[in-house]
Formats: C-alpha cells, structure tokens, sequence
C-alpha cells in the first residue's frame, strides 16, 4: 500500500535529464520566475525518462505563517517599512482536492487502486496541509451522464471514502470511444455545490484513458471545446493535475461523425480532434500531466508526487486599507516558486498620499492585514499599522 509520496526526486531528476524524451520545453533551475514555463510531462511509460511511481519523502508541512507588525508611529506620505517572509515550495496550508475520474469500463483497474489506496491518500495530503479537504466526481459519456457529483468537498474523510467504494464508482458503459471529459470539467468550474473554498489551492485530480468529444453541445447553446473549458477552469482558480493512462487522454481522433456530441451549432462536421487535448488543459492551468502504464496498480502514488511537483505562484494582497498604505515586493509578483526550493519575499508597505484625506475625515487609526497567497491559498499574514499621522 502506498503510505506517502511519490514521484520522487529521482523521478523529477529523471525527466530533466531526459529533455527529449519526457519534457515538452525544459524548464529553468532558478527558484522563482515572473513567467512560468510550460509543464514538462513526466512519462512513466517510458523507462528511460521516469522510473516507476515509488514512495518517497513527504514535503515539509505547511501552515498559516503569522509575520512580525509592521508599525507606523507618527508617519508621514512617503515613509516606507518592509519585511521578508520566506516561502517554501512544496506544499500550502489548506488545499481542496476533487477527484474526477472516468468510470468507463476501461477504468475499472484504475478505481480499484484509488478505492484500495484513498486512505493513505488522505492521510499522506492532511500530513503536509493544515487543512484538506477532499472531494469525488464522475462521468462516463453523455448518453449516460456528463457528470456526477458523487461527494462536495468535505473535511469528512469517511464520507469521501464512502463515495469512493459507492457502487456509483463502479465501472462499466461508456458508449463509444470518447467521453464526457469536457462537459465535468466546465461543470466542476462552475457548479456551486463542488463547494471551492475561497482561501484554498483548488486541485482536480483527473483520472482518463481517453479525450472527450470535442466540440461537445450537452445543451442548447451549450458548446464547450478545450478552450472554453480552459477558460472556465481559469476563472474558477483551479489547477488540474493529470493522470492520464497510456497517454489516452492525449490522444488525437480521425474525423469522423461521433466526435462531438448533441446538436452543436455551427455544427462540426466531424472534425477530427488534435492531440493534446488533456495536456492543453493541465498546462493551462498550470497544473501537470503525467502518463501511466495501464494495470499497474501506480494511480495514486504517481498522484501523490505530481501534486508534490507543482509549482506555487505567489500573490500578495492588502485588506481593509485601500489609499492609505500602497505596497511593493522584491521580487515583483506574481513570482513562481518551483518545489523543494524557496524564494525571501521583501514586502514594503508605504504611506500613500490619500492617507492624509482619511485623517481628515477623523480617521487617525488605521490598521490592515497584508496576505501572502500560494496558489490561492492563504500563506502568510502580517498586520499593519499606523497611529498619528503628519499632513
């Protein structure tokens, strides 16, 4: 039973040795960037690249970092106090994680492994996170049903692995070859009983062995394609972390009549469907896709290591004090930090202009909170200040 991570180091090591074997364009060694690299794919099919997912160290925890006040004391516009916060990357404080995955009767090897190994999943995740919580959902193709919610995120680990063992997650149908991939996808994006918490990384761990139906109309007016759904995944924060078996749900289609679904208008004409369709999506929400030898038993452990691969993107926002503080950061955000790296933070809080308005008002406290996000989950917080004020 996998206990802990996967996808170790040597793993990582492996796919950046091997460039043109496993690596779409390879990434840069420094810790931290101002624009992030297109995600390298880590190929467990192919043996000179990654060898196969095998447990490994557990990042270290993270947790909410409570930083020293910064505390303005008869200030005037232009005065300026500043402090480092250090970011490791790896893992954040609180994450959501939702599982989707197919449940066609390909699939049937690939939920007997998740089912066998969700609990050290759940552990392994809530080790290294204040708080986790997890989630389940569905669908096979759009005949049957597009999506299904089987579990919203909870903190209920029991009640997830109910959903897990469900007969609901068994196996079985599929109509033809493509799926409903698209169509859960923009439904986890959108659809408001997932229940994403607001302060936490948002993770899809997408498990498939083929694309979906591509353009798919479910609805009247309804078309989604690969970057419609992108779009919808963007907008809702989320990152989608691939485990794609033997690369199916890359995998390009011939024209033909069934690769799309429903009545879509223009209609497609049985376009053929360009390969890439699930890389598209991981790379554009900068997330990662990794391929997997099917029947071997390695779904959640390579899981486990590509959620430990990720890189944090760092944010940074000021509550409660608009015009009276303006901020600055060195470096320049946002920054990417790559994992098992870290990356000194210098924030700099400065006296605006405005604040001399708000004295005026009466307003001679003034107080806020500066908070530093990691990939949309609360990372560090660091109070502000200011008492007196000369105009």
């Amino acid at each position: 039973m996998v206990r802990a991570r996967a996808l170790v180091a040597a793993a990582a090591s492996a796919a950046a040795v091997a460039v043109t074997v496993c690596v779409v364009s390879p990434a840069p060694a420094t810790a931290q960037r101002s624009v992030p690299p297109r995600r390298p794919e880590i190929d467990f099919t192919v043996p000179a690249c990654c060898p196969a997912p095998t447990v490994g160290p557990s990042p270290k925890p993270s947790k909410v970092t409570r930083l020293p006040r910064l505390s303005f004391r008869r200030a005037r516009p232009g005065d300026t106090l500043c402090g480092d916060v250090v970011i490791d990357g790896g893992a954040v404080p609180k994450d959501d994680l939702m599982l989707l995955t197919d449940v066609t009767g390909s699939m049937r090897s690939a939920i007997a492994t998740v089912r066998k190994e969700m609990t050290a999943l759940m552990n392994a995740r809530g080790a290294v996170s204040t708080t986790v919580r997890f989630g389940v959902a569905s669908y096979r193709d759009e005949s049957e049903f597009g999506f299904r919610l089987n579990q919203p995120l909870t903190a209920n680990r029991r009640a997830v692995q109910t959903a897990v063992d469900s007969a609901d997650l068994n196996a079985s149908g599929g109509g033809d070859a493509l799926e409903a991939n698209l169509v859960a996808l923009h439904a986890l994006a959108t659809d408001a009983r997932v229940g994403w918490s607001s302060d936490a990384r948002r993770l899809v761990a997408w498990f498939g062995d083929v694309p979906g139906h591509e353009p798919s109309c479910p609805a009247p007016g309804v078309r989604h394609t690969r970057s419609s759904v992108l779009a919808a995944l963007r907008a809702a924060r989320i990152s989608v972390i691939g485990v794609s078996l033997a690369g199916g749900l890359d995998r390009p289609f011939r024209p033909a009549t069934r690769n799309s679904w429903g009545s879509c208008k223009p209609p497609s004409r049985g376009a053929a469907i360009a390969a890439g369709q699930g890389t598209s999506l991981t790379d554009g929400t900068r997330g990662i896709m990794a391929k997997l030898v099917p029947g071997t038993g390695t779904e959640v452990a390579a899981l486990l290591g590509l959620i430990d691969a990720l890189e944090l993107e760092i944010t940074s926002s000021l509550h409660d004090c608009a015009g009276v503080f303006t901020t600055a950061y060195t470096p320049a955000l946002p920054a990417f930090v790559e994992a098992g790296k870290s990356l000194t933070l210098r924030q700099c809080v400065t006296v605006d202009a405005a604040a001399c308005d708000a004295a005026k008002a009466n307003a001679l406290f003034f107080r806020c909170t500066l908070k530093v996000l990691a990939t949309g989950a609360l990372f560090s917080v660091r109070p502000v200040d200011m008492v007196g004020l000369k105009c």
